[in-house]
């Protein structure tokens, strides 16, 4: 049975070649041409190895003899020339493990949610206390809203409008426990130890990671780049509607200006005649014989046709000032969307710390401001951290308003 599926051989193969061979070729078949290689392994060429080893080992030892050799030297003088007690100190210091040194790699970086507070944590231990101690929250209210009134009296801007001395009017602050900590972020990274080199996955600070964020992830500047690029395209848009007639431009006035009106008033009245005499005593001829010399005298003052001119520096100083009278719209918004997009990363606080935000109202002699606030006050250190107290302008009211138009 396996006879049907054997190829053909001898006059029906020979046959089969010649029939194609008298088939007429297609204009649109290509023909499959199939070429074997051989990839062969580079041989080891002891020539080779031995000359790159003879180069090698003469750059090592150059570099050894004219600048590792003459460092060593050194230093074992520095060392000689000290004194026992120095010497015993050095040995000392040197002897001390040295701090392991982490290395974080970048996109490896996770964010683990901590469990919420049991009732027996140290934590909520103290938010009870905290809870019925009335002196303590009133100390709390009052150290913050001091710290407003200090960055009002500090901010420039406010003083100027408002005038000093600042005094706090009223405030309403409210203490907040959180229920359980913040996140923590672990990294992965190089631990490098006296002991060799590890892989390995420590925690990091959540402001250097919310920093690393915005450098590689720049949200602002993409958008604040995108609304200039925007702005510049909707205006070369309508630039070139109106040029094409699309769009009603702005009407153009007829006749411009005329520059020097009151020079050619003067040129019309009527000449001076030859009897009559100016102020100095000269003939009225000699006088506007003298006023065309100086006239003359100004038009020859500009250079002449054919002299030496920077072009280059005209060119570009004329390009120059088309493309800021041209971008100066785009720029405008480029700054104002990266004014509203960027802010300074924020940290999160410790474990254990408790939220107050609100609000506290200010008065001035001018003014009156309210600033939203919120801050996290560490029980540990029974103060609040300056890193982690944000502060927001919500109202400025003059007490005396004048109308905007007279």
């Amino acid at each position: 049975m396996w006879r049907l599926f054997r190829p053909r051989t001898g006059a029906a193969s020979a046959s089969t070649l010649a029939a194609r061979a008298i088939v007429p070729k297609v204009p649109g078949r290509q023909t499959v041409i199939v070429q074997r290689v051989k990839i062969s392994r580079p041989r080891f060429r002891p020539r080779t190895f031995f000359l790159g080893a003879g180069i090698s080992l003469v750059c090592w030892q150059m570099y050894w003899s004219t600048v590792l050799n003459p460092f060593f030297r050194h230093v074992d003088r520095e060392y000689e020339s000290l004194s026992v007690a120095e010497k015993k100190a050095l040995d000392e210091e040197m002897d001390e493990e040295a701090e392991p040194w982490f290395i974080p790699f970048p996109f490896t970086t996770k964010s683990v949610d901590q469990p919420p507070y049991k009732g027996s944590d140290p934590e909520w231990e103290q938010f009870l206390k905290i809870s019925r101690d009335k002196e303590t929250q009133l100390q709390m209210r009052s150290q913050l809203s001091q710290r407003v009134k200090a960055a009002v009296e500090d901010n420039p801007r406010i003083t100027a409008s408002g005038g000093n001395p600042v005094r706090i009017r009223r405030y309403w602050l409210d203490i907040d426990f959180p229920y359980r900590p913040p996140p923590v972020f672990y990294s992965s990274g190089l631990l490098v130890q006296g002991d060799g080199i590890y892989w390995s996955r420590q925690e990091v600070d959540s402001f250097a990671v919310k920093r690393l964020e915005k450098v590689l992830w720049p949200q602002a500047m993409a958008v604040s780049t995108w609304a200039f690029a925007s702005t510049l395209f909707k205006q070369h848009f309508t630039a070139i509607s109106r040029a094409l007639g699309f769009e009603s431009s702005k009407p153009v006035q007829p006749f411009p200006p005329i520059r020097g009106g009151n020079v050619q008033q003067k040129t019309q009245g009527p000449l001076p005649s030859a009897n009559r005499q100016t102020p100095d005593g000269t003939p009225a001829e000699n006088a506007s014989h003298d006023v065309s010399k100086t006239a003359d005298s100004r038009q020859t003052d500009g250079p002449e046709s054919g002299g030496k001119t920077n072009f280059v520096r005209d060119v570009a100083i004329s390009h120059a000032e088309g493309m800021k009278h041209i971008t100066a719209g785009p720029v405008r918004e480029f700054w104002k969307k990266l004014s509203q997009t960027w802010w300074s990363p924020n940290r999160y606080p410790p474990r254990g710390c408790v939220l107050v935000s609100g609000f506290v109202e200010c008065e001035m002699p001018k003014a009156v401001v309210v600033i939203d606030v919120w801050g996290f006050w560490n029980p540990k250190t029974k103060m609040f951290d300056s890193d982690l107290t944000y502060m927001r302008l919500r109202r400025f009211q003059p007490k005396r308003q004048g109308p905007l138009r007279a």
